[in-house]
């Protein structure tokens, strides 16, 4: 929020460096607003932009399961088959991440592609505050997930292994 109203600050104070709009007393030029408009308009889609996504990042993980499948939804989100489901696993920490590859990481929310410390890659949907994570490989790629809260994800997990048996 800081750094919102901090940008709105310098960009508006700015432009008494900018000689096309201001006069030589600092006074704004008659019809300068309209130069100004453009890049006002350019922050408020883009700061909009950013609010979405980041609203977007902080929703919970949302599961759905059907007879053949499993749906994560999400930017990121993707139908396993539970056909294709391979090493079913109940993690009880991730490991360590060494670094975000494509996706969003706010908070404790771990949302994309990440790579960990020891070289292996997976695709996240985790709360690092809620564990445990629930972890298949689905055409050779590792996917972890998690739910709002440990009883739901470990409840998840025993449906998901007595489908994939």
């Amino acid at each position: 929020v800081l750094i919102v109203v901090f940008t709105m600050i310098v960009v508006v104070k700015a432009q008494k460096y900018n000689h096309n709009l201001v006069d030589e007393n600092g006074k704004w030029k008659k019809g300068a607003s309209k130069n100004f408009k453009r890049p006002a308009i350019i922050l408020a889609i883009t700061l909009i932009g950013v609010a979405i996504v980041f609203y977007y990042a902080l929703q919970p993980t949302e599961v759905t399961l059907t007879d053949d499948a499993i749906e994560i939804a999400g930017m990121y989100g993707d139908t396993y088959e539970f056909a294709k489901m391979k090493q079913l696993t109940l993690l009880e920490e991730l490991p360590e991440i060494a670094m975000r590859t494509n996706g969003s990481a706010v908070g404790s929310k771990l949302e994309g592609y990440f790579k960990f410390e020891n070289g292996e890659k997976a695709k996240l949907f985790v709360d690092k505050k809620f564990p445990p994570f629930i972890q298949f490989t689905n055409e050779g790629k590792t996917v972890i997930f998690n739910l709002s809260t440990e009883a739901e994800t470990r409840a998840l997990y025993e449906k998901l292994s007595n489908q994939t048996k």
